[in-house]
């Protein structure tokens, strides 16, 4: 798991951030640090210590523990609540490591995306089929994260087919990232009858 909200395959929902815990979003921003090192897992409010009992090595262990790093759940974690001190430290190291790289001479200006509604009359109950455009850009090798009212993130192509629970405004958002590092983003609203 990375430690920054937004990159790899499986991102976290659940951060210490008053910014996402009051976004429309079910995902966080992406770009914010995620946590710090923690050496085990918070009692739950609703949960106990359940999610402390289910950790293999068990968190306190004396024989062959586990590094601190190794210890990661999907839950708002004030004990790992990232501050600025990690932000700063986090913008310097991004800025050595991209110093050194070859990227470091690639010339980026965020291109204007938009997503276009495929179906004719969208209707609530009715799969509504919509994509993402870019000009000038090619989209194939990009990952495209979807977002959008009542729906759980989806990762995919540049199509994204949900189906409306209710007639009325459903918000949408895309997120598409290249291997290079590169991101576009993309808001609409789709009117279901």
């Amino acid at each position: 798991m990375p430690f920054i909200t937004g990159l790899g395959a499986h991102r976290q929902h659940e951060i210490v951030s008053q910014h996402a815990h009051n976004s429309r979003r079910v995902l966080p921003p992406s770009g914010l640090p995620i946590g710090n090192i923690q050496t085990g897992f918070s009692r739950l409010k609703k949960y106990g210590g359940e999610l402390t009992a289910l950790t293999f090595p068990p968190d306190e262990a004396s024989k062959a523990p586990f590094p601190f790093y190794d210890r990661w759940a999907d839950t708002f974690n004030l004990t790992t609540e990232a501050v600025v001190v990690n932000q700063a430290r986090g913008l310097a190291c991004t800025a050595a490591l991209a110093a050194t790289s070859g990227l470091r001479d690639q010339h980026w200006k965020s291109l204007p995306a938009q997503i276009v509604v495929k179906s004719r009359a969208p209707a609530a109950f009715v799969p509504v089929t919509v994509r993402l455009e870019v000009a000038d850009l090619d989209l194939k090798d990009a990952v495209v994260v979807w977002e959008a009212l009542d729906q759980d993130p989806v990762f995919g192509g540049n199509e994204f087919t949900f189906t409306p629970g209710k007639p009325g405004e459903h918000w949408l958002e895309a997120e598409a990232h290249w291997p290079d590092g590169r991101r576009i983003f993309a808001a609409a609203s789709v009117i279901c009858r």
